[in-house]
């Protein structure tokens, strides 16, 4: 734990290093906050986009939550990377069409069919260049009734062209689409990419469109809506078993931090926030999970 002032110019570059001679280093739990006078908030960060209701993030990573999309055709095995924050996915074919990995997220959807549901999650591989041109990695919803009739749902299919593509094989996922369901279907989100060596994280799922159901043992925000008194307001639940610290920061002129304690239960709780048309609202939980990143104020 430290502090320190800061000054540097507007085109300066600003590092936060940490130097220790051991040759196995790990880093966690961090976190860098400002106080003095007026303060800027951070510019946004990805994950996630969209300003609706956040459904869930790197959580979904957790060992078994994905299996390999097809398992007859194209099996393979999956691991835990990133410190449990990602998945990489070794098949047993170097390359595949049908390469790739699945995860239910009935749960996390139940009660919003119908809606406009965002994506964003970082995939990585080693083999996106091919013979004619970029090899794209799929994304997509598939949706699969009790007699097993199957639709598919794109989100996102590219990169388009190797701009998109990083240093280090890494390519940002963002997509939105419409999902329709019955309440007695199954509803997977994949990723396919022909690659034998693939890796997902910094995921992020939302849902926006209407009054928005939030996943059941989840604590969601609805984005900020103008009240009929003319303030704005968030709508939190919460439905875990237990009380959740929210933190709600506004920007405008000034940077304001407004916590509060939801209670195990919770549905659709109003809370004015001290914002106008022009502010940036992050909502974080205590354990700084973005619930919702940012929203810009019309």
């Amino acid at each position: 734990n430290g502090s320190a002032a800061l000054t540097f110019n507007s085109t300066d570059t600003v590092y936060l290093c940490f130097v220790h001679g051991a040759g196995i280093q790990q880093y966690k739990e961090i976190s860098l906050s400002v106080s003095g006078g007026s303060v800027k908030p951070p510019v946004e960060t990805n994950p996630p986009s969209g300003d609706g209701t956040v459904l869930f993030g790197n959580e979904i990573f957790a060992a078994g939550n994905f299996t390999i999309y097809d398992e007859a055709e194209a099996p393979g095995t999956i691991t835990q990377v990133w410190d449990n924050f990602g998945i990489e996915a070794t098949m047993n074919n170097d390359w595949n069409d049908n390469n790739g990995v699945k995860t239910d997220i009935t749960k996390y959807v139940a009660g919003n069919s119908g809606k406009t549901f965002t994506l964003s999650v970082q995939a990585q591989n080693w083999a996106w260049n091919g013979d004619s041109g970029v090899n794209k990695v799929r994304a997509f919803f598939k949706v699969v009734s009790q007699s097993g009739s199957e639709n598919e749902v794109e989100i996102y299919n590219g990169p388009d062209s190797e701009d998109a593509i990083d240093e280090e094989g890494i390519v940002t996922v963002n997509g939105s689409a419409a999902l329709t369901f019955n309440s007695t279907d199954t509803v997977y989100l994949c990723f396919v990419h022909g690659a034998g060596i693939q890796q997902y994280k910094e995921i992020s799922l939302s849902v926006s469109g209407g009054s928005v159901k939030p996943p059941v043992g989840s604590v969601s925000v609805e984005a900020p809506a103008l009240g009929s008194d003319g303030a704005y307001y968030v709508k939190i639940s919460n439905t875990t078993a237990s009380a959740a610290d929210i933190d709600i920061y506004t920007s405008g002129g000034s940077f304001t931090l407004n916590s509060i304690t939801v209670e195990a239960g919770t549905e659709n709780q109003s809370v004015k926030i001290p914002a106008s048309a022009g502010s940036a609202v992050f909502v974080w939980t205590d354990k700084m999970t973005p619930l919702i990143n940012k929203t810009v104020l019309q």
